[in-house]
């Protein structure tokens, strides 16, 4: 039976396929509109009025603020993705195609900080290198190095490079797995050396995993809003997110100028995704070749173990040293930046866990949200794929574009366009759980639907439509062949989708109402109010729920992780 009436024989459920563009206008289309209309509104959020404005584009454009508020964004974006792309290039090479020590340990260390919230490494980094009571800066003024400040554009750029380097990683090196070896070794032969073979043949061949890592750090960097709002506010620098957000919780608010700042914000992330396409766009990059081209690794000779010990030292400072900072601030009664293990205490912990209902009610918020948003963004992309994969509905086109515009559009504007459109329609989502909800499941589908449709790709369709010859309906498909092949994707997909909605800050400050609190929400408050021990200990409460989830997934399910963010 072809794949083009595979939908058709499950007719009874045909109507299912049909409303799934619709919820996804609804979910993406809608929300995008809605902030387009608050941006030129001349009425607060909640009321509606036809007379339309566009002065609030032009004071974002002619006001001085404003516009270093801008090239603030382009600015850190820029240099934290080439910071990002050199570490994860190099990293990428170096366990891909390199006979560098212990591989595996490099790999799991480079995707870990992936794994981590960049504001809770912004956390730490503040706390490392404070001018004032950093823990390193103690260590490093006697050696002439007391200038070095988290709290500057150098710091900023730092973190978010190191936090955003797996985004490229990961992307070249699939690449760099799959690519043939000949070109290289040709070059070899005629006399090219490792370091011109990699610029002249190996990085054209992997440009495009190079532009893609690139282009998804520069969007997630210019949309951050935790780590540029932590290191940044002290010196006074604001970039988009945090004039946006600072805008909607002042009083009283300024909806309809923050609107129209985060329309800006959606443009520079659209003009990024036009630009990759046309760098990309006529070129040839074929690099795939047999099995017996697989690459070779190259020897690195006396140099193998000097490399392997500064990628190990970077790796500490991505994540072991933030994450030993954290627990030790934690473990301390009153944080000053000296070093006293005899003072170590767990009156913190218990101060959140048995002292404090609020920070209570947040971590069974997390967990509860942060689960019933995966399951949902699952279940709604096990019907994108099917539609995607296996059917050839005029409109599945649409649905696989409506699908991967969330990942073009920052966390705050997406946060912002929601707050606009459930304030106006007519059910009763704003103020509730299920706008928190909705805002994960909208901002981060993407994961879900690539997560499941790789894993989907690879299924012999005869088996499915095996069960719709004799019969059998799309529930009958789904549950007796669909789902259990599908089941190392679901459960990839599910794992890392819980992760990155126990560490978002953006959507979740947004979106939040009161008893609807997540924890990510309170270590942003307690930073605010300067309480480093509680907050720190929040922070390793955090990071405890996901490596406790990562390693329940990896040995019931043998999640890949890596795999699924890639």
């Amino acid at each position: 039976m072809p794949l083009g009436v595979l939908a058709g024989a499950l007719r009874p459920q045909s109507w299912l396929f049909r409303l799934v563009p619709l919820l996804l206008a609804v979910m993406v289309l809608m929300p995008m509109a809605f902030l387009v209309y608050g941006s030129v509104s001349t009425v607060p959020m909640g009321r509606f009025s036809a007379a339309l404005t566009l002065r609030y584009y032009e004071q974002a454009i002619t006001t001085a603020r404003y516009l270093d508020a801008a090239w603030q964004t382009l600015r850190l974006a820029t240099l934290s993705t080439i910071l990002a792309t050199v570490i994860g290039l190099a990293m990428a090479w170096l366990v891909a195609r390199s006979d560098v020590p212990m591989r595996r340990l490099l790999h799991l260390g480079v995707i870990a900080p992936f794994f981590l919230s960049p504001f809770i490494g912004a956390l730490a980094w503040g706390m490392l290198l404070s001018p004032k009571i950093g823990l390193l800066n103690h260590l490093l003024t006697p050696l002439g190095l007391d200038w070095l400040s988290a709290y500057s554009i150098s710091g900023i750029v730092w973190v978010m490079g190191l936090y955003y380097a797996p985004y490229v990683y990961l992307f070249v090196q699939s690449a760099l797995y799959n690519l043939d070896s000949t070109l290289e070794e040709a070059a070899a032969m005629s006399g090219l050396g490792p370091f011109n073979t990699f610029f002249r043949i190996t990085l054209p061949l992997v440009a495009p995993a190079v532009l893609s890592g690139m282009l998804l750090t520069l969007v997630a960097a210019a949309g951050q809003f935790g780590v540029p709002a932590l290191l940044g506010t002290p010196i006074r620098l604001q970039v988009m997110t945090t004039y946006i957000y600072d805008l909607t919780d002042i009083f009283p608010s300024r909806f309809n100028l923050a609107a129209a700042l985060s329309i800006l914000l959606v443009a520079v992330a659209a003009i990024g995704v036009i630009v990759q396409h046309r760098l990309l766009r006529g070129r040839s990059f074929t690099t795939v070749a047999g099995k017996a081209a697989r690459p070779k690794l190259i020897h690195l000779g006396w140099t193998r173990w000097p490399v392997f010990g500064l990628a190990l030292l970077l790796l500490l400072m991505s994540t072991v040293l933030p994450l030993l900072t954290l627990l030790y601030v934690s473990l301390v009664t009153l944080y000053d930046g000296s070093i006293d293990l005899g003072s170590l205490t767990l009156r913190h912990y218990a101060a959140i866990l048995v002292g404090n209902q609020l920070a209570r009610r947040a971590i069974l918020n997390t967990i509860w949200f942060s689960g019933l948003a995966a399951t949902i963004a699952l279940a709604l992309a096990v019907l994108i794929s099917w539609i995607v994969v296996r059917t050839k509905l005029w409109f599945r086109g649409a649905i696989d574009l409506l699908v991967t515009l969330p990942a073009a559009i920052p966390a705050v504007a997406l946060g912002l366009a929601l707050l606009w459109t459930w304030v106006y329609l007519p059910l009763p989502i704003y103020g509730t759980m299920w706008l928190l909800v909705i805002g994960y499941v909208t901002g981060f589908l993407p994961f879900a639907v690539r997560a499941v449709t790789s894993v989907h790709r690879q299924i012999d369709p005869a088996l499915e439509e095996a069960v719709a010859m004799v019969g059998g309906g799309l529930w009958t498909t789904l549950r007796h062949v669909t789902l259990p092949l599908l089941k190392p994707g679901i459960a990839a997909g599910w794992t890392l989708l819980f992760i990155i909605f126990v560490r978002e800050l953006a959507i979740s400050i947004l979106l939040y109402s009161p008893g609807n609190e997540v924890l990510s929400v309170l270590i942003y408050a307690r930073w605010v109010e300067g309480d480093y021990g509680v907050l720190a200990a929040m922070a390793m409460i955090q990071v405890a729920l996901v490596a406790v989830l990562i390693a329940i997934a990896s040995r019931l399910f043998r999640v890949d992780l890596a795999r699924a963010a890639a």
